[in-house]
C-alpha cells in the first residue's frame, strides 16, 4: 500500500516539475520599431542597440539606413526598453550628427499597431537637430511616427502639425526654433553622452547575443517562482510518508 502511494506522489511531482520547466523556455515576445528621420541629402547608417531599461543590457542590435528607408522591426521580450545609438566610423568634428529619443519604452505581447513601441533616431547637421530633434518623440493622429528623408520644408509643416495636435514635442523639442542657433552648443554636448558607441560592432553584436540566450530562460522578464511551492509540496510529502510509517509501525 505503501509503495502504491509513494508511485503515485512521485508522478505528480514528476508531472509538476515538467510543467513547470516548460513554462521556463515558453517565453512572451512583442514587437519593437526603429525608425530614422534623415536630413535631406544624408545617407550615413545608423547602428541601434536596444537595451533594457534597467540593466542597459543589449538585446538586439540593428540598422537603419536608406535601403531599408530608415526602419527595422523585430521582436524582444516583453519588458522596458530604451535605445543607444551611433554612426560607425564618424569623426567628431563631421557635419553629420545623430541623436534619438531619450524615452524608455514598455514592450508588449500581442499590442495593437498603434501600440507597438516605436523609438526615433535623427540624422542631420546640428542645426537640423536643434530644431527638430523633438519630433523624434511626435506621434500623428494615425499612430504613425517620422521616417525617411526631410527637407526643412518638410519639417517645418510636421512641426506646426505637432504644435496643433498638442502631441510628441518631448523633451528639447519645447524649445523655440527661434533659439536654435543658441542651443547648437548645449546639443552638440549632450549628443555625445546620448550616443554610447561600444568599443566595436563585432563587441556589441556579440553581446546581444549572449543576452538573447540569458533571457531565453525567463519567463516574462520574470524570474521562475515557484521553488518556495516546491519546498511546500516536498514539506507536505514528508509529513504525510511520516504519517503513512508511524501508522504501519503501530499496525505491526
Amino acid at each position: 500500500m505503501m509503495k502504491k502511494l509513494l508511485k503515485i506522489i512521485i508522478t505528480i511531482l514528476g508531472l509538476f516539475f515538467s510543467f513547470q520547466i516548460s513554462n521556463v523556455y515558453a517565453e512572451e515576445t512583442g514587437p519593437l520599431v526603429v525608425q530614422g528621420i534623415a536630413q535631406e541629402g544624408y545617407k550615413l547608417e545608423v547602428v541601434v542597440l536596444v537595451v533594457k531599461a534597467d540593466t542597459e543590457e543589449v538585446v538586439k542590435t540593428l540598422k537603419i539606413n536608406p535601403e531599408n528607408n530608415w526602419m527595422q522591426e523585430t521582436s524582444v521580450p516583453v519588458g522596458e526598453y530604451r535605445i543607444r545609438t551611433y554612426i560607425e566610423n564618424l569623426s567628431p568634428r563631421a557635419t553629420t550628427k545623430q541623436k534619438a529619443t531619450y524615452m524608455v519604452k514598455k514592450v508588449t505581447k500581442n499590442p495593437s499597431k498603434a501600440e507597438i513601441p516605436c523609438f526615433v533616431v535623427m540624422e542631420g547637421d546640428e542645426k537640423f537637430l536643434s530644431a527638430y530633434y523633438g519630433l523624434v518623440d511626435f506621434q500623428r493622429k494615425d499612430g504613425s511616427f517620422l521616417k525617411g528623408n526631410f527637407s526643412e520644408d518638410e519639417m517645418n509643416q510636421y512641426y506646426q502639425e505637432a504644435i496643433g495636435s498638442q502631441t510628441g514635442m518631448l523633451g528639447s523639442g519645447k524649445n523655440n526654433k527661434n533659439d536654435n542657433d543658441k542651443d547648437t552648443k548645449k546639443d552638440s554636448d549632450s549628443d555625445k553622452n546620448d550616443s554610447i558607441k561600444p568599443k566595436s560592432s563585432k563587441e556589441s553584436e556579440n553581446k546581444a547575443g549572449g543576452k538573447e540566450s540569458i533571457d531565453n530562460i525567463k519567463t516574462n522578464g520574470n524570474i521562475i517562482e515557484f521553488p518556495l511551492f516546491i519546498i511546500v509540496m516536498l514539506s507536505v510529502v514528508l509529513i504525510f510518508l511520516l504519517i503513512i510509517i508511524k501508522r504501519s509501525n503501530i499496525k505491526r
